[in-house]
């Protein structure tokens, strides 16, 4: 799995190229959904992994991970990175829709680790079948996806998730 962690665009000066009038201050920011969730961590950036378990903290956060303990499954018990549930079937936990709207998940193929293609425009590499089902137990805002991934041809295929915050 891979983490585009890019940090989000710092604030712009006016695009007129002028600078703000004395006395009228920038207006604060709102933070992200991310930013409210990061907030105590020691190092709240999209690469930090505080705990030190190897799941930097986009991955923690798109994932339901908890950042303060070294762990590779949630508090509920699933697994915070993408598995293989079968030889065909690969699952991953992803927040609803309420915040998802933040967060990409794509899933990508590629032939040899490289020309990473999504799963919309991989016509000729894979096709695909998505069910997004409640956990059990339920987990707050959070939701498994299983791909059934079905391979074109007999060349190999590799499978990965891109995860990518967007504000």
């Amino acid at each position: 799995e891979t983490a585009d962690t890019d940090p989000p665009g710092a604030a712009n000066p006016p695009s007129n190229g002028q600078s703000l009038p004395p006395g009228n201050p920038d207006p604060a920011p709102q933070q992200t959904a991310y930013e409210t969730w990061a907030e105590n961590l020691s190092d709240s950036s999209y690469q930090g992994d505080p705990d030190g378990d190897g799941i930097v903290n986009l991955l923690e956060y798109a994932h339901g991970g908890d950042p303060f303990q070294r762990s590779q499954v949630t508090p509920g018990g699933q697994p915070i990175l993408p598995h293989w549930t079968s030889p065909t079937a690969f699952s991953y936990l992803r927040r609803r829709q309420v915040v998802s709207a933040q967060v990409d998940y794509r899933l990508e193929v590629s032939a040899a680790l490289a020309d990473w293609k999504a799963e919309t425009t991989a016509a000729g590499y894979f096709s695909t079948e998505t069910q997004v089902t409640p956990l059990d137990p339920p987990m707050q805002d959070f939701e498994r996806v299983t791909s059934r991934v079905m391979p074109s041809g007999d060349r190999a295929r590799f499978t990965r998730l891109r995860v990518a915050y967007q504000e």
